[in-house]
């Protein structure tokens, strides 16, 4: 009976034995895989999430301001460790991409260190908001003195049908009678009233919308054109002028550390004009295509644009440390445009209809529409 108790234990001993190499092998080879495999699981779905999240918000940015620089920059700002390429843009629709890399635990013994996740949305400005097409004039100055030329600042205007007018601070209306504004939309709590404007001599007769209150931080349209100077086809070192006619095809003329000067002679053809300053002398009746993205002028610099006699011919005039002059057309005209600066006066001779190209800002907001 020993032998058989003997052999008994030393079976029980084996048995445990073989449980215990079993068990070593469950949990090594089953066990933790699966839980790795739940940890990578669980990281890219929570990045993807993350991805989803930014992307939303980049695009209803973008779509909101009318920028593909304003929809990256939300974007990045709320997945900072993803990659968000340029948006890209189709009208008002704005499409963000973000995309992430996650370190895989599991995968990283299989070959596949990383996953990458990621996810888009496409936004649209609703109706009235941030990519309205009829903004003419945002003005970053936020001082409310209203003294001529601070702010949005429209004078000798009579009988004219102009677009919305946007300033973070002031917005003054002298002599300005018998004109329609599609909408005064202010950015800070500047004293206006439709009545009489602020500091201005006179009323204009209508005024489709009174004052909104909007952002009260400088939101650049359609993008701060700093990446533009990247696009110039013909670099200056300093200064030029034009003193003879010149008709530019396809082109970007800069001149960033010097002055564009155009002497008795105005631009023509298909251009866009980048420099520290931009002067003209003896220029009247100009007129020419706007080429790069839109952009008639891009002043890097401080000094005061004051645009010759003619015709904006739906460009944009870029100006975001100076003040904007525009002056009209010779003779009886409509025009279109948008102008962003520091400053921007308008004086409206002759012009009879001027339509904005650009945002009212007037809080429609945006929405996703995938």
């Amino acid at each position: 009976m020993s032998w058989m108790l003997q052999a008994t234990r030393r079976l029980r001993r084996e048995q445990r034995g073989a449980v215990l190499v079993l068990s070593i092998v469950m949990i090594t080879f089953i066990f933790l895989p699966l839980a790795a495999l739940a940890i990578d699981t669980g990281q890219a779905e929570h990045a993807e999430t993350q991805a989803q999240a930014a992307a939303d918000a980049g695009a209803l940015a973008a779509a909101d301001a009318a920028s593909t620089t304003v929809g990256q920059s939300v974007a990045q700002t709320n997945d900072p460790s993803a990659t968000v390429p340029t948006p890209g843009q189709s009208g008002t629709k704005y499409t963000v991409t973000v995309t992430s890399t996650v370190n895989n635990l599991l995968g990283a013994f299989l070959g596949k260190p990383t996953t990458n996740v990621s996810a888009s949305a496409v936004a649209q400005a609703n109706s009235g908001g941030g990519g309205a097409s009829d903004g003419f004039i945002f003005a970053s100055n936020n001082s409310c003195s209203g003294a001529q030329g601070v702010g949005a600042y429209l004078n000798n205007m009579t009988d004219e049908t102009v677009g919305a007018v946007t300033s973070i601070g002031a917005v003054t209306l002298d002599n300005v009678n018998g004109t329609t504004l599609a909408a005064v939309n202010l950015g800070k709590s500047c004293t206006w009233s439709s009545g009489t404007g602020q500091n201005g001599n006179n009323t204009p007769d209508t005024i489709t919308s009174g004052p909104n209150q909007v952002e009260t931080s400088f939101t650049a349209w359609p993008q701060p054109f700093s990446s533009a100077t990247s696009a110039c086809t013909t670099s200056y070192s300093g200064s030029v002028t034009f003193s003879s006619s010149t008709t530019f095809s396809n082109q970007v003329i800069c001149a960033l550390n010097g002055t564009i000067t155009f002497q008795n002679v105005c631009p023509a053809g298909t251009v866009s004009f980048i420099a520290q300053s931009i002067t003209f002398g003896g220029c009247n009746g100009a007129s020419f295509t706007p080429y790069y993205d839109g952009l008639s002028y891009y002043v890097t610099g401080t000094s005061a644009l004051t645009l010759p006699t003619g015709k904006l011919n739906g460009g944009t005039v870029f100006a975001p440390d100076a003040t904007i002059n525009y002056v009209g057309c010779q003779s009886t005209c409509t025009d279109s445009g948008f102008f962003e600066g520091l400053n921007v006066t308008f004086t409206g001779n002759n012009v009879t209809t001027f339509t904005g190209i650009g945002p009212t800002s007037t809080g429609g907001g945006a929405s996703l529409v995938q």
